[in-house]
């Protein structure tokens, strides 16, 4: 209510839901959640292990789109972390984590990771950095 004025916000639709999504500026989204939960955040990357996946959001891509949101959440407290949103052809969830984890300080954390990050440059950031990792 406070920041939409609106009293009596009724539930999206299913079918508005996909367009109501691709009109969201995730690096916006992403800067208000680091405003907000900021310094929790920076203290649950200190002691909690982290996980981070890729999910495509259903109904939010035309055919042939490349476009996912990759998440990341602490395991003991069950609280989002961070985000990034992977879109385009030419986009990688390996190259987002790793810019993700570097602007987060995330490089530092305890992290579990899919397979596919199984590879020299990620597992080298995250040592450099005195990071653990499971992969």
């Amino acid at each position: 209510m406070k920041l939409t004025g609106i009293q009596d916000a009724s539930v999206i639709s299913r079918a508005y839901l996909p367009r109501m999504l691709a009109k969201i500026d995730w690096v916006a989204l992403s800067v208000v959640i680091n405003d907000c939960f900021g310094e929790q955040i920076k203290a649950l990357i200190q002691d909690e292990w982290m996980s981070a996946d890729e999910k495509v959001l259903r109904g939010t891509l035309k055919s042939g789109e490349k476009q996912a949101i990759i998440h990341v959440v602490s395991h003991e407290s069950r609280i989002d972390v961070a985000l990034a949103c992977q879109a385009g052809d030419k986009s990688s969830e390996v190259t987002v984590m790793r810019k993700l984890m570097k602007e987060t300080g995330l490089e530092k954390a305890k992290m579990s990771l899919d397979a596919h990050h199984c590879n020299p440059e990620t597992m080298t950031q995250i040592e450099q950095a005195g990071g653990q990792y499971l992969i």
